[in-house]
């Protein structure tokens, strides 16, 4: 198991000598606006917290205009449509980050009226929201939808310090962990009855690891920045549970989605399957996890799920991961964008390595 400065530098040449170029030969090239958005905030994120490259920042303003006029005037897609708070979620993310990067009130003005967007369709039944990648069943509400807002809206409302947006993090925040967290199961589930009740089985009973483990790295964030002792300790005891409940004990890897009572398969869409997204998430949140916990095997975690990255998935090069599923087999990627997910985690992964660096 390599010690954390040479996990530092393993990143840090993963990042900046293979990721990076790769990701800047096919950011000009996306069209879908996970990709381009994802762009965005890679290279925003590169500039205000890897190195103040000129070519980094430059490159966050051509994905910008290029990015921005689309929102602006409307989408046609079924995945681009006005509207669709999952894309508008990680647009508002985005943004922010660039205008860290440039002090660009276009951007922020940009982000502000996604949020608001956004909140207006909060109003709806969160059945009838536009669901994408995964349609929402009738009647259910999907954990999907307060993860990806919570973290946007932190965001937005800490750059510009405006309480409203903070307040609706918090109110995702909430629903997470009062709503699709079960106390009885100690797990959190992805589909929720309107009424706040469980589904029936299987519709009820799927539980994504991966996303759970990098929506918890994320609440530490919010948790982080309010100096909310409560809620770290709970998102790292989450993180080793569903690592654990998910992880493939035959042939190792992060299993797309578990039934939470085994009993049936998964209703989920190739649930044996493991993506990249999922496993480079776990990779930065068990260094989150074990910054606040000094645990040893929560770095153990670490090292399994690297090794495995390193065997299965083209990390360094691939703008889209292929999925391979329990016996070998390749499937058609189902994830969103995979490349941003991939830069996302190894930079985190340098600035919590960073940070542990310093009490070595």
């Amino acid at each position: 198991m390599l010690k954390i400065p040479e996990l530092l530098e393993f990143y840090r040449g993963l990042l900046t000598e293979q990721v990076v170029p790769s990701l800047t030969a096919t950011a000009s090239v996306a069209k879908d606006p996970c990709s381009q958005w994802g762009a965005l905030w890679t290279f925003s994120k590169l500039y205000n917290r890897i190195e103040r490259r000129p070519e980094w920042l430059d490159k966050a303003r051509q994905i910008a205009q290029a990015c921005s006029p689309d929102v602006a005037k409307g989408m046609t897609t079924e995945e681009q449509r006005p509207g669709n708070v999952y894309v508008d979620a990680l647009a508002i993310y985005a943004l922010t980050e660039f205008a860290r990067a440039t002090n660009n009130t276009p951007a922020i003005d940009l982000a502000v009226n996604l949020a608001e967007r956004a909140i207006s369709r909060l109003e709806s039944p969160t059945d009838a929201l536009a669901g994408w990648p995964e349609p929402v069943p009738t009647d259910c509400k999907v954990h999907s939808l307060p993860m990806r807002l919570a973290l946007s809206m932190w965001e937005l409302g800490q750059h510009i310090d405006n309480e409203r947006y903070r307040r609706v993090a918090l109110q995702m925040q909430q629903e997470v962990f009062t709503c699709f967290y079960r106390k009885g199961r100690d797990l959190v589930l992805e589909r929720m009855s309107l009424d706040n009740t469980e589904c029936l089985s299987p519709l009820g009973t799927v539980v994504l690891p991966g996303r759970v483990i990098e929506d918890m790295a994320f609440q530490i964030h919010i948790g982080r920045d309010r100096h909310d002792r409560r809620l770290t300790p709970k998102a790292c005891d989450m993180i080793l549970r569903h690592l654990e409940l998910g992880w493939d004990a035959q042939q190792s890897g992060l299993f797309l989605a578990i039934d939470a009572d085994r009993a049936a398969e998964p209703d989920w869409p190739a649930a044996k399957s493991k993506c990249l997204r999922d496993h480079v998430n776990a990779l930065y949140a068990t260094l989150l996890t074990y910054e606040y916990t000094g645990e040893k095997a929560t770095m153990e975690w670490h090292e399994t799920v690297r090794q495995y990255c390193l065997e299965h998935f083209a990390i360094s090069n691939a703008s889209r991961s292929e999925i391979n599923n329990a016996n070998g087999e390749t499937n058609t990627p189902i994830c969103e964008d995979e490349s941003f997910h991939r830069s996302r985690a190894i930079i985190y992964c340098i600035d919590t390595l960073e940070r542990l660096v310093e009490f070595i």
